[in-house]
């Protein structure tokens, strides 16, 4: 009972609280077992540590939405997450805005730096689907409506973008600790702050729009373009570093882009007033 409290309580808390303690607890599992067996096949290894990545969001968010408020609360996130009716204009930032941006990155570092930085296409980008489609049900039909009713997007995205973030760590460790050494912390560092910019873009989005899909499909967008362009197999270690320093400058870059406009929006539309806009 006294767990059920704390829970209605403190709803966020405990779904990050759970989600870590399920995937982190998983994945210590599965390094154990991988070491026992002895194999070595690092594709394999990838797929198998990235299991629990994919299930935790959802497996945790659904109960925990059924144990706070019951078939209602059920009805209200597979609401959420089903509502596609969102402008078109939505749609294109969510699939065009990431791959457009990286894209420009991409040729710019292989203008500017190497020939090397040129985008490729690789069949990675599709493992972005079932991270899209399968994480979001956690991250945006929990989390995500429950920080909104208390903060703004850009103070709630930074939460759960930082969190989301560094979840990935131990994830991230197993796959690539001993490869790059000393060089994991930088590199990881790297990766966990144009997520949380990222993030904070996707609240922005669900924030004007209130669709799971639409979410969905930003995740999907962002994971499937690093996947699908970046030619990881043509540059080094070093040089997969700088792609990520170019996206982390451009993306806080829009982030801070945003809040300006949403804070200049405030002063010409008082928050009391029914004429009161969303930047969009």
């Amino acid at each position: 009972m006294h767990l059920k409290n704390f829970i209605e309580r403190h709803p966020v808390l405990s779904y990050f609280t759970f989600v870590y303690l399920l995937t982190w607890g998983a994945i210590l599992l599965i390094v154990q077992a991988l070491s026992s067996s002895g194999d070595t096949d690092p594709t394999l290894r990838t797929a198998i540590v990235s299991l629990p990545l994919l299930i935790a969001p959802g497996l945790v968010g659904i109960p925990l939405t059924a144990l706070i408020e019951g078939k209602a609360g059920i009805r209200a996130m597979f609401s959420r997450m089903t509502h596609w009716r969102a402008g078109i204009r939505w749609y294109v930032i969510a699939l065009g805005l990431m791959p457009i941006l990286l894209l420009a990155i991409l040729y710019g570092l292989a203008f500017l730096v190497s020939p090397a930085f040129a985008p490729t296409l690789s069949l990675l980008g599709l493992a972005g689907i079932a991270a899209g489609y399968l994480e979001e049900i956690g991250w945006t039909g929990f989390a995500t409506p429950r920080l909104l009713s208390r903060w703004s997007p850009l103070a709630g995205g930074l939460l759960i973008g930082s969190l989301w973030g560094l979840w990935h760590g131990l994830a991230d460790y197993s796959i690539r600790g001993d490869t790059l050494g000393t060089f994991w912390p930088i590199t990881f560092g790297l990766f966990v702050l144009p997520l949380t910019a990222w993030r904070i873009l996707m609240l922005w989005v669900y924030d004007n729009t209130h669709s799971g899909p639409v979410a969905q499909l930003m995740h999907f967008s962002y994971t499937g373009s690093l996947g699908l362009f970046v030619p990881l197999t043509a540059i080094s270690h070093l040089q997969d570093a700088l792609v990520y320093v170019a996206l982390t400058v451009v993306l806080w870059l829009l982030v801070g882009s945003l809040a300006v406009a949403r804070q200049r929006a405030s002063r010409v539309y008082p928050a009391n007033s029914s004429a009161t806009p969303t930047i969009s």
